[in-house]
């Protein structure tokens, strides 16, 4: 099946396809993720990634970091140098609000049956932002019903980026409801604490003997609202994990949806994920298929670095150089009843 575009009232789309019935589309606007479908335990093909309708929408988002192709755009000069951005919230930047590449137009740079690539040009101090950047991400699909995503940075001086996806995935389709029955597996013995502004208070804690133990499958809405103040402060789920050591040929993660019979697995070469239970969604206007945009409807299992290592100087850093920098590679695959 040949790449195709696929003209909408709202917006173009952008459509990818393998041979088992695993079809992506996306839009520049924001490198996004728009759907992506599945054959569930029945051979019904279902749409499992949440996004919003119309092109307006992605630009005027009123919760700006939904299903983003980059959630935290953070890029300072790695120097002695302080410097000081503008803040968001409160007196921290979350999200990278002031500016945001979530909602910019990128360029297509790639287009073929099974894989497309967006690029986005940032210009020195853009946002307050340090280095002239070209920003890149590469989807890829393959027969073995994986969704590889590939990012890099070309940059004109050193510079720490972390770019972190934010799709939301509902495995039993974005239209069955909450994600509590879904099952969920963390290869972590580590998380990283927040206080009650969602912000890392630098300590590095055991899973074991908490809520945030999913070392073995266990319900996400099981322990959700226990009264731990962990959970208290991310209003459920909205922590980082620090993964055991691991290949991005071994997997870290693994979902599964109840009703469906679809099974995530995650892989990635970054040494933290990210999983947030969709507990701060909120009805912002309809969601793809005319769903309302409701809390825990979905969830987002982002790899990256560990959070705020910027800031806690005894945790790692990603870091860009001038010159070629190998990608930051993602990988989710997804086994379905169906195949069996």
């Amino acid at each position: 099946m040949l790449f195709y575009k696929k003209q909408t009232e709202t917006r173009d789309l952008y459509v990818i396809r393998n041979s088992r019935g695993m079809e992506a589309a996306f839009t520049a606007c924001g490198a996004k993720l728009v759907y992506l479908k599945i054959p569930d335990k029945n051979g019904n093909r279902i749409n499992i990634v949440h996004n919003f309708d119309g092109a307006e929408q992605c630009v005027r988002l009123s919760e700006p970091n939904h299903i983003s192709a980059i959630d935290n755009y953070l890029d300072l000069k790695l120097s002695e140098k302080y410097y000081q951005l503008v803040a968001n919230n409160d007196h921290k930047i979350i999200h990278d609000e002031q500016y945001n590449v979530r909602s910019k137009n990128w360029k297509i740079v790639l287009k073929g049956a099974q894989t497309i690539a967006f690029t986005y040009k940032s210009r020195d101090y853009a946002g307050e932002f340090l280095g002239n950047l070209t920003l890149t991400i590469r989807y890829t699909i393959d027969d073995f019903n994986k969704l590889k995503i590939e990012y890099n940075a070309n940059t004109d001086r050193a510079v720490t980026i972390d770019m972190p996806n934010h799709i939301f995935f509902n495995l039993n389709g974005v239209k069955s409801g909450t994600i509590g029955h879904h099952l969920l597996l963390i290869r972590a013995d580590h998380y990283v604490p927040i206080d009650s502004a969602l912000i890392p208070t630098g300590e590095i804690d055991m899973v074991k003997g908490t809520p945030f133990d999913f070392t073995k499958p266990t319900a996400v809405g099981i322990r959700i609202n226990d009264n731990h103040v962990q959970l208290n402060n991310g209003r459920g789920y909205d922590h980082n994990f620090v993964l055991n050591k691991h290949s991005n040929r071994t997997s870290v993660a693994k979902v599964s949806g109840d009703k469906s019979g679809i099974l995530m697995e995650v892989f990635t070469d970054q040494p933290a994920l990210h999983f947030y239970s969709g507990s701060l969604k909120k009805s912002t206007g309809s969601i793809n298929e005319g769903m309302e945009n409701y809390s825990r409807t979905g969830f987002c299992m982002a790899p990256q670095s560990l959070s705020d290592s910027l800031n806690r100087f005894a945790l790692p850093l990603i870091t860009f150089n001038p010159g070629k920098n190998p990608p930051h590679t993602i990988i989710y695959r997804f086994i379905s009843d169906f195949y069996k």
